[in-house]
């Protein structure tokens, strides 16, 4: 290395191993957030770009996507795979999408590396961590009920009857 050039540290692998994330049925949070946390993707149109992207991921990588909501910063989706679909290849096709569609309307470098997950353990109910999703708005005080949120839904559900949180 020559002098002014430094290394830089080797990034550690965070995703679990591949089976994991293909496991038909086992619901997976899995949170997405824009770079520099920019409150993007509730301007304009970009609501309904997301949730165009999310029908188009699902119908090529074959996903139960069950709850979403999306803030300005971030997107939280609970989704499941389906014949040995991978959540991964999932996010990559969702990603590619919105980034497509942002590009057009000129917004550039949307999303932050990678994404979190949280496999949903046998223990815990799938009820909780939907409400969890849907309370996203009001904790960050946007709106004082869930059913406020206009940026939210379900591919799998109908949430107008979902208990009031």
């Amino acid at each position: 290395m020559g002098s002014g050039t430094r290394r830089l540290p080797e990034r550690r692998r965070i995703r679990l191993a591949r089976s994991v994330y293909e496991v038909a049925g086992l619901p997976v949070l899995v949170t997405i957030c824009t770079r520099d946390r920019r409150a993007t993707l509730t301007a304009g149109s970009m609501p309904e770009v997301v949730a165009g992207a999310l029908r188009s991921a699902s119908a090529s990588v074959p996903m139960e996507v069950l709850v979403w909501c999306v803030m300005p910063d971030h997107l939280h989706v609970v989704v499941a795979p389906k014949d040995g679909s991978n959540i991964v290849e999932w996010v990559r096709r969702f990603k590619g999408r919105v980034t497509a569609d942002a590009r057009r309307q000129g917004l550039r470098n949307l999303w932050q590396r990678s994404f979190h997950d949280h496999v949903l353990r046998v223990e815990e109910a799938i009820a909780g961590v939907v409400s969890y999703v849907l309370a996203n708005p009001v904790r960050a005080e946007l709106v004082e009920s869930w059913r406020e949120w206009p940026h939210r839904g379900s591919l799998t559900w109908d949430l107008s009857e979902w208990v009031d949180l």
